[in-house]
């Protein structure tokens, strides 16, 4: 995912033939959730979408789309930055409030105080102001009302493993 900008700076990327999902997919990891699991087909590849927790537009993209998603926006020079070993890319959708059960033995859960959302864990992680020794670890999503896994690069094998 890529930060576009806040409301009020659409001319980034209206009319330049990107789809802008409506504001009904509000958050990220959800979208990118739903855009793997084929539950919202995308043909073109790339979209952007509006996080309700951040405030923001993010421009989200298939591997094989990153250059022509960011040429389409006029982002073609861009420097992606160094890949972190958390993303917001790296989420399996663990269930709703009251599945605890079928998980929680498995992986611990962020403290829903101070983390409400899989952007702010996964800042949190790659900023090493949480530390997860496992590799991976549930948090709750509070404007989605769900738990989410989040996985480091290196344990997507076990994260595919979970319901």
């Amino acid at each position: 995912a890529y930060e576009l900008g806040t409301e009020g700076e659409e001319y980034i990327f209206e009319g330049k033939g990107v789809p802008v999902l409506d504001r009904s997919h509000g958050s990220v990891a959800a979208t990118v959730e739903a855009l793997n699991s084929g539950a919202l087909p995308l043909a073109e590849g790339y979209c952007v979408v509006f996080s309700k927790s951040k405030q923001h537009y993010y421009l989200l993209w298939r591997e094989d789309k990153e250059d022509e998603a960011f040429a389409k926006v006029d982002l073609s020079g861009h420097q992606q930055q160094p890949e972190e070993p958390w993303s917001t890319q790296q989420v399996v959708m663990l269930g709703a409030l009251g599945s605890e059960a079928s998980w929680q033995h498995r992986a611990g859960l962020l403290d829903k105080a101070a983390y409400n959302s899989v952007s702010e864990a996964v800042a949190a992680l790659n900023n090493g102001v949480v530390q997860v020794d496992q590799g991976y670890c549930a948090v709750f999503s509070e404007s989605q009302q769900c738990y989410f896994l989040l996985y480091r690069s290196d344990k997507s094998a076990e994260a595919e493993s979970f319901p």
